[in-house]
């Protein structure tokens, strides 16, 4: 293990053994520990929390917009309102 591997060969290393491991092998083939693409990994990982925080966005977006459309007044409100009521009696004075 003198001499380095460049990084243009179709090789990674073990993390066991510190030998060069085809990518396309499933093992090492000096140790068969169980070899992985670790940038597989990261990109799926990578996609499924941009999903997530897309799906969280359109939710709330959805939930904001529909508050909005329910608190929203009518046509016609303003002629809805009434007057306050009369009240029956005059109010007390301080006495």
């Amino acid at each position: 293990m003198d001499e380095a591997i460049p990084k243009s060969t179709p090789f990674d290393i073990c993390a066991r053994c510190m030998t060069p491991v085809p990518r396309s092998a499933v093992r090492c083939p000096n140790c068969a520990m169980p070899h992985r693409h670790p940038r597989n990994t990261t990109l799926w990982l990578g996609v499924a929390v941009a999903l997530a925080v897309v799906f969280v966005m359109a939710v709330m977006l959805y939930s904001i917009r529909g508050d909005d459309l329910a608190n929203q007044p009518g046509e016609g409100a303003e002629q809805q309102q009434s007057a306050p009521a009369a009240p029956d009696k005059p109010p007390p004075l301080n006495q």
